[in-house]
């Protein structure tokens, strides 16, 4: 696994905790939606 990835999950699992103490409501396909956009954004063409 790339440090990238790694990363990438770490952050992710920090904002779904951030989401679970906030209380918020949270719909987990958006979330995964925008960032599989924001990776292949990073990645480029």
């Amino acid at each position: 696994m790339s440090i990238a990835n790694r990363l990438g999950q770490t952050m992710a699992l920090k904002e779904v905790t951030n989401q679970l103490l906030a209380c918020e409501p949270f719909d987990a396909y958006q979330f995964l939606e925008s960032r599989e956009t924001k990776a292949s954004q990073e990645t480029g063409p």
